[in-house]
């Protein structure tokens, strides 16, 4: 019963975290005209990951339990996108605009298949893990950089440094900064002890770890990028809902697997590889097709949300026999 509260509050600081997250990265945002979806896929979807990075960390090469890592990482990319971007493409029923989404989806994309045949040749180790690590770095810094309006990169990356300069300014910048980085804090604090009562609970309900950290936690992790997806609605930044989605997914496909298998050699057998890994291409297509205007996106919106549903019933199935 201790173990169920602890990890209820530790989930109740990361939300509150994410909604500091999500208010200053709105700021940010307005007051230096950078683009909602760039704010979203680099600021706000490295913090709101930081739930899923601390415990691939955590559970991973410290505690050596690396199917608790992986089945968190692997798992919340489906409910950010699954199910998340599924309800806010259902609740606005605007189409994604060509341009950063569809570069992100196409990556998230690359990476899924990319782990499915490493998964089928091989094990998650060195150097395999530091090349996904350095993978998601260069996304989220590309993005940052190379993302937005101006002409030519030059301005971009001279706009860009701008930004960092007004971080450490005394002006309203400073405030959303100090207010993103107590966001970040709470989201590290809360999701550490998310690790340690999860790990508990598995042992005294003798849950599957894979299952329970790719199903139950999974969805916890992904609650503060539920948040801030309302935050960025409500303020009508709904490209920064999807860059926050699309991004936070990246980041957990490159950095959040590289972690969880660091130092070890973990392989993800048959047939859980391909119980976790087509779901999550069938996701990347599907929101591909959102740029097809023939198909109503609710129809998009209704398959996006059925995948993630069998995917846990067909785990269930396989756990179960």
């Amino acid at each position: 019963m201790l173990e169920i509260i602890v990890f209820l509050a530790a989930l109740a600081i990361c939300i509150k975290g994410s909604d500091w997250l999500g208010r200053s990265s709105v700021n940010w945002a307005r007051q230096f005209r950078l683009p909602s979806f760039i704010v979203g896929a680099t600021f706000v979807a490295v913090a709101t990951s930081l739930p899923e990075l601390v415990i691939a960390t955590v559970a991973g090469p410290i505690n050596h339990e690396p199917n608790l890592a992986l089945g968190v990482v692997l798992g919340s990319p489906l409910i950010n996108i699954g199910i998340i971007l599924a309800l806010s493409l259902f609740v606005t029923k605007q189409r994604p605009k060509l341009g950063y989404f569809s570069r992100a989806i196409n990556i998230f994309l690359v990476l899924a298949i990319l782990l499915l045949v490493i998964s089928l040749n091989t094990s998650f180790g060195n150097p395999i893990n530091i090349l996904l690590i350095a993978l998601g770095i260069l996304f989220v810094m590309l993005e940052f950089v190379i993302g937005g309006k101006s002409q030519t990169i030059s301005e971009n990356i001279e706009h860009r440094f701008q930004i960092i300069v007004g971080f450490f300014s005394f002006t309203k910048e400073r405030e959303s900064l100090f207010e993103f980085i107590f966001g970040a804090l709470f989201l590290l604090v809360g999701s550490s002890f998310m690790v340690t009562s999860a790990l508990s609970i598995a042992s005294t309900f003798q849950i599957n770890e894979l299952f329970l950290s790719a199903t139950i936690i999974a969805l916890g992790t992904s609650l503060p990028e539920l948040v801030t997806t309302l935050n960025a609605l409500v303020h009508k930044r709904e490209d920064l809902a999807l860059g926050v989605l699309v991004g936070a997914s990246v980041i957990d496909l490159s950095i959040g697997v590289g972690l969880g298998s660091l130092f070890s050699q973990t392989r993800i057998n048959y047939p859980i590889n391909l119980i976790f890994f087509i779901p999550l291409i069938l996701v990347g297509v599907l929101c591909l097709l959102t740029f097809w205007k023939k198909i109503p996106i609710q129809i998009i919106a209704g398959l996006l949300i059925t995948t993630v549903f069998l995917f846990v019933f067909i785990f269930s199935i396989y756990e179960i026999f």
